[in-house]
């Protein structure tokens, strides 16, 4: 008989593993000592490629594993007669299959006999028409196979695996989207800081880091954001906190536009701050409630040239000649740093004008700015703050 404490510890080291995939092992290796299984594995499946990836495992040797994953998956008896079993269900080896059957496949014969692996005890956590996940416990022979008492405690570890095998796929697909959110943001040309209903920042993405870095009237301290000037930063935290308090409120329309002098003499940087609807949670308001846009006016847009030419169908030489203009030079500053004739820059700006579409010389500076020209290329993801 399993002690209930024993079961307890098994289902606390599932949710654990669930936040923190490095636990599985933990878990695997709780529950092989208790059912006596020197073999346990937790694999997922491809049903149209027939490959495998042994995710998590205890006692299976990296040569076998590498052989079932490239070859012996797709040959596995065991599953191709598990098809009548529904996800969630216990089944053991004389349940799938019987010996006079069993005993002459090659997947007995040429993998399970090489790892003297006999008996199984097994559940399907998920399974669909694409993809499905299992969980084997293999025994040798000599131990004979899995009592009643070890079925009946996997069946009370199943729903427990399955919430959370689900819980950790929606973590892992959260920390996807916020990774490649922030990588979306570092790629944009402005600052952006995002900050909660305290004011306490949130996020910052690579364009805003360097603002922050330069010191330059702008900067991030331990209690949110700052101006080098007292009245502009009273300004700041006035605009910001009337951002949050709209946000928080369920209305959009609030927010305000700030110029923040730099000592350095440069133009000024340009801020918008527009509130973001938070949701309450358990946790109270700790999302998101206001975004802050900064522009610098002294940035240079680092064009991206392949875009360009890919897009417009631009020549090298109207490439460069497009990333000048960009970068605010007039035609005549961009004639001089490209050395060409002022006859040839007019000729530039003629074919650059035709080929985006444009009507005319402000018009294709527009087109230019809002194509995606302008993106950063990747480098590192957005930084989230404490």
């Amino acid at each position: 008989m399993i002690r209930q404490e024993t079961v307890l510890g098994l289902v606390d080291r599932i949710y654990t593993a669930a936040e923190d995939p490095s636990h599985w092992i933990a878990f695997l290796e709780h529950l092989a000592s208790v059912v006596h299984s020197p073999l346990t594995a937790l694999v997922f499946e491809d049903v149209h490629s027939r490959s495998a990836s042994v995710t998590q495992a205890v006692g299976f040797d990296p040569t076998f594993a590498r052989e079932y994953e490239k070859h012996y998956a797709a040959r596995n008896a065991w599953i191709a007669a598990s098809s009548r079993f529904s996800p969630g269900e216990v089944i053991t080896s004389e349940q799938l299959l019987p010996d006079d059957v069993f005993l002459k496949t090659e997947y007995y014969n040429d993998f399970l006999r090489k790892m003297d692996k006999r008996y199984l005890l097994g559940t399907f956590p998920f399974r669909n028409t694409a993809a499905f996940a299992h969980l084997s416990l293999l025994r040798p022979k000599r131990l004979g196979p899995f009592d009643n008492s070890e079925v009946g405690l996997l069946a009370t570890l199943v729903p427990h695996l399955q919430r959370a095998l689900q819980l950790h796929k929606r973590i892992v697909d959260l920390e996807r989207c916020r990774d490649a959110a922030g990588e979306a943001l570092d790629r944009a040309p402005f600052g952006i800081v995002l900050v909660d209903a305290k004011c306490d920042v949130l996020l910052t993405n690579r364009a805003a880091d360097e603002i922050f870095a330069a010191r330059d009237g702008l900067t991030l301290r331990r209690d949110g954001l700052s101006a080098a000037r007292s009245d502009q930063a009273r300004e700041l935290r006035t605009v910001l906190a009337g951002a949050i308090s709209a946000g928080t409120a369920g209305i959009p329309a609030m927010g305000g536009v700030i110029g923040i002098s730099r000592p350095s003499l440069r133009r000024p940087y340009t801020i918008l701050i527009s509130p973001l609807r938070v949701r309450s949670s358990l946790f109270g308001l700790n999302g998101p409630a206001a975004a802050v846009f900064i522009t610098d006016p002294e940035r240079r847009v680092e064009t991206n040239s392949e875009f360009l030419r890919r897009s417009f169908g631009f020549t090298p030489a109207e490439t460069r000649f497009a990333g000048r203009l960009m970068n605010g030079e007039s035609v005549e500053e961009a004639a001089d740093a490209t050395e060409v004739t002022i006859s040839t820059a007019r000729t530039h700006v003629r074919h650059l004008i035709e080929k985006t579409g444009s009507q005319r010389l402000p018009d294709l500076i527009r087109v230019l700015m809002l194509s995606a020209a302008g993106l950063r290329e990747p480098e590192s993801h957005a930084s989230g703050m404490a």
